[in-house]
């Protein structure tokens, strides 16, 4: 195995190419969209297929696109912000253009585990000791291209064990009713980054039934790994489950709150409202009585005073009596 020069089409673009045996296998990194003329003028791709592929929506999927076989893959970032949550800035697209002597990988980022690898090519074969040699290096294209394929797949299980690791301290915090001011932004930022990860990971194990449609030895070994997607695909499926019911058990604990604030509120108005019906009357005949007229008739009643309390506790005795009647005096979980 060989590793050519680092070629640099300009000031972006990189170009590794690496011999494994009679196969080549060329490898395009920085990749922008200005580069796609270039690129596709140098590899004779079909420019408007080229820039189908290269979209930023465009998720895994397999087709022929004669004389290659065209393989998307998308790989985990491994830098994600906190405030990613669409398959574009969660994920990096990897294209492969291969045949049964080239292979031809585009991307816009550099990716470690291909920078790896193409390093670990580049070295002297490790040998194994006794009788028998066996090399830790990919022999063939195939065997890339599987290589490539793992450990994209892989790339998901670090974020997913984030992912579920933050989702159970939401539900802590929803449970000990200790959500921050915006919980409800960081718990949609966590349901829309569980729907992608499941997204790509679905279309990921639909690829591989699809190349499962006419089995070769590639198509094969990615059969060995859909155990391994279907399983990381199950995480996501929960994390984007379990995210929604604590959603909605947040959105209704704090709609109980509310309601019980609201319903404590209402009961003081009631009992504001009581002793202001009771005094209202009062305060009218004290008002009445209080007025500094010199022809009043009752002023000089030797028992008016007397007889204007006897009133006034009539008035609030009769009051009560018509509030009892109507219930206002009872408690709502009495009525």
């Amino acid at each position: 195995m060989v590793v050519l020069p680092r070629l640099c089409l300009n000031k972006k673009m990189k170009k590794q190419i690496t011999k494994i045996k009679n196969q080549t296998w060329i490898d395009y990194s920085d990749v922008q969209k200005k580069d796609y003329a270039e690129l596709c003028k140098n590899e004779q791709f079909d420019p408007l297929t080229f820039a189908d592929y290269s979209s930023h929506e465009q998720l895994p999927k397999y087709e022929k696109d004669e004389p290659y076989s065209v393989l998307i893959l998308r790989s985990c970032d491994e830098k994600i912000k906190n405030s990613a949550d669409k398959v574009q800035d969660l994920t990096t697209k990897i294209i492969l253009y291969y045949s049964n002597d080239t292979l031809i990988t585009v991307h816009r980022l550099e990716i470690d585990f291909i920078t790896n690898l193409v390093k670990e090519l580049s070295q002297p074969l490790k040998m194994g000791t006794g009788e028998s040699s066996i090399s830790t290096q990919p022999g063939s294209l195939h065997e890339v291209i599987d290589h490539i394929f793992a450990k994209s797949i892989q790339s998901f299980e670090s974020p997913l064990n984030e992912l579920t690791g933050k989702i159970e301290s939401f539900e802590e915090s929803v449970f000990k009713n200790k959500v921050k001011k915006n919980a409800l932004r960081e718990g949609y930022y966590l349901k829309r980054r569980a729907s992608a990860f499941r997204k790509v990971l679905k279309m990921t194990s639909d690829l591989i039934s699809k190349m499962n449609q006419k089995p070769d030895g590639l198509a094969l070994s990615f059969l060995d790994r859909k155990d391994l997607v279907d399983r990381y695909y199950f995480y996501a499926d929960d994390n984007l489950e379990n995210m929604t019911v604590l959603l909605n058990l947040h959105m209704s604990i704090s709609s109980q709150m509310t309601n019980e604030a609201s319903f404590r509120t209402n009961e003081v108005m009631r009992v504001l409202t009581v002793f202001s019906i009771f005094f209202l009357p009062l305060n009218f005949i004290a008002g009445l009585y209080g007025m500094n007229f010199e022809n009043m008739p009752e002023l000089k009643e030797p028992n008016g005073y007397y007889v204007i309390l006897f009133v006034m506790a009539s008035v609030a005795a009769g009051l009560y009596l018509w509030m009892y009647r109507q219930g206002w005096l009872k408690k709502p979980e009495d009525l």
